[in-house]
């Protein structure tokens, strides 16, 4: 089980390690360093990949390179084009695209409560290791969320706990087979559940 990576990709650094009960973040870069925990009771794992970049930086280099190109085929029929323009175009091409490349993020990210995503670069420090990364903090936050949800209190009200099993199948920590066996499992606590769920706490 992977239980740390470590992201680097130019002035980005983001550093990732799973706790017993969360997921500690670290992430750095040229405007911003913080350090968060994330709860694995937050994390409710849908995945996305997202790709960032500057949309007018792109527009530009497509410009410029479309325009050294008619200035390179085209400068010869047109007087005041000669190959300066050709030259001109190009570097301005070649300078956008590298700052669009260094720019550009391909992240997965990770839902959580709130709208908010964990970001993990998709291909560092490989596609295989992020991967592996992800199904490691998903299977531990399955086995803490069944822990500590799963062990049903006949003295803790139903509807929290029947609340707390809904969750789970939210998040997918129970399939459909799983939850109806765990609420049925529930429903025998607290006795008669068709008369018990408004009951709190226990048995009248």
């Amino acid at each position: 089980m992977t239980k740390r990576i470590l992201q680097k990709r130019f002035f980005d650094r983001r550093e990732y390690t799973l706790e017993d009960d969360c997921v500690k973040a670290k992430v750095k870069d040229f405007k911003k360093e913080y350090e968060v925990d994330i709860e694995y009771d937050r994390i409710i794992g849908n995945k996305h990949r997202m790709v960032d970049g500057s949309v007018t930086t792109y527009v530009i280099m497509r410009i410029s390179f479309i325009l050294m190109v008619l200035t390179l085929l085209f400068g010869d029929l047109i007087n005041w084009i000669n190959y300066k323009h050709t030259i001109i175009f190009g570097v301005i091409g070649l300078t956008t695209l590298i700052v669009y490349f260094i720019s550009r993020k391909d992240f997965i990210k990770i839902k959580v409560t709130e709208d908010q995503f964990i970001y993990f670069h998709k291909n560092k420090p490989s596609k295989i290791e992020v991967e592996n990364f992800i199904e490691s903090m998903i299977e531990t936050r399955d086995n803490y969320l069944k822990g500590k949800y799963l062990d049903f209190d006949k003295l803790m009200p139903y509807e929290d706990q029947k609340k707390d099993l809904t969750m789970l199948k939210e998040y997918k920590v129970l399939n459909q087979q799983e939850f109806e066996i765990e609420e049925q499992r529930l429903k025998k606590l607290f006795g008669n559940l068709d008369q018990t769920e408004s009951q709190i706490g226990f048995k009248k």
